[in-house]
């Protein structure tokens, strides 16, 4: 999914009607353009959660910059992440000041369509030939490679998060080639894989909230069409059938050359059923989002999704209609 935001810097006056300090426009490399900057002003404990007895992260210095991920308060704390380095977490609204304050502004469908059909999309979509965005959108819609699928569980999905909070990182801007060049010879635990690798997870489509659906909204990697068959499926999975969204990743089928038998309908079947699935496809960081597994303080703008890491695009879907099936038997699963 791409966020879509109109882009306010509110300034001095919304800093103090909101009661915070609030300093010059300030423009910080590697911050997301988007939202809101906050700068350390006094050693400061980063949490895990919105709570003085909750486990720290780590510790804050003073000139430390953090972005904004919401001017939803809990308590006294702002939910934040430091700028190309993840986790996300919980600061003291004590012990910070606004560099820049920018609006919480809800997802737009305003942008313009940039090809009349699918077929002639061209591969950046509607990105500028080298930019960033051309480059996600390339890897969105391109196959891996053949060969063994490297398979990976929600604990490797997790360890690969943590590995590339520490390397690029979460949210905007998103990577250039340098940047997608770390997510290289990442560990997990049956051995190393890559971004753009052939990979497969056994899971469940989420039950309940908003999480299965047809990104119709339009988005730049299909030339930002309208049309349900011009866009991506969206698919939470995860881990056991009863598990909710923000403990489990997102997986998508691409609009180009879908199968026919991959319907809506079908994958709510499947999840109605909590039939377990087998997805196979590339190994994709979706960076210009943030993680948001806390299900009790969503991300509004975000995916409810334990990592960033999604199978995108799939290529192979399959549903295991009986009791169990077994992980290492193709000829149990049956096609979607």
């Amino acid at each position: 999914m791409r966020r879509k935001y109109a882009k306010l810097i509110l300034g001095a006056l919304l800093g103090m009607a909101m009661g915070t300090p609030y300093a010059a426009e300030s423009d910080v490399p590697g911050a997301d353009p988007d939202k809101a900057l906050l700068e350390v002003s006094e050693p400061a404990p980063f949490r895990l959660q919105p709570a003085e007895d909750a486990k720290e992260i780590g510790q804050l210095e003073p000139g430390t910059k953090l972005v904004l991920l919401t001017h939803k308060k809990h308590g006294p704390y702002w939910r934040v992440i430091r700028i190309g380095r993840g986790p996300n977490g919980w600061v003291d609204s004590g012990k910070v000041k606004f560099l820049r304050d920018k609006a919480d502004v809800e997802e737009s469908d305003e942008g313009a369509k940039c090809a009349d059909a699918l077929d002639r999309c061209p591969e950046r979509g509607c990105a500028k030939e080298g930019e960033p965005e051309a480059i996600a959108n390339a890897m969105k819609r391109r196959a891996p490679e053949g060969g063994d699928a490297v398979i990976l569980t929600f604990d490797d999905y997790a360890h690969l998060q943590e590995q590339a909070d520490e390397r690029v990182g979460q949210g905007l801007p998103e990577l250039d080639q340098e940047g997608h060049a770390k997510l290289g010879a990442l560990t997990t635990a049956s051995g190393t894989v890559a971004e753009g690798a052939l990979v497969r997870t056994y899971g469940y489509i989420a039950k309940g909230g908003p999480g299965l659906h047809i990104n119709a909204h339009g988005e730049s990697v299909n030339c930002n069409l309208k049309g349900k068959s011009d866009n991506d499926f969206h698919i939470p999975l995860v881990g056991h059938a009863g598990d909710g969204e923000s403990a489990g990743i997102v997986v998508e089928m691409i609009p180009q050359q879908r199968a026919d038998n991959w319907r809506m309908e079908a994958l709510e079947k499947a999840r109605d059923e909590g039939r377990e699935a087998w997805v196979e496809g590339a190994l994709y960081y979706d960076k210009e989002h943030y993680v948001s597994a806390d299900a009790d303080n969503p991300l509004k703008d975000d995916p409810n999704r334990g990592a960033l890491w999604e199978i995108h695009p799939i290529t192979k879907f399959l549903v295991c209609r009986k009791d169990k099936c077994a992980r290492d038997r193709e000829e149990d699963w049956e096609a979607l």
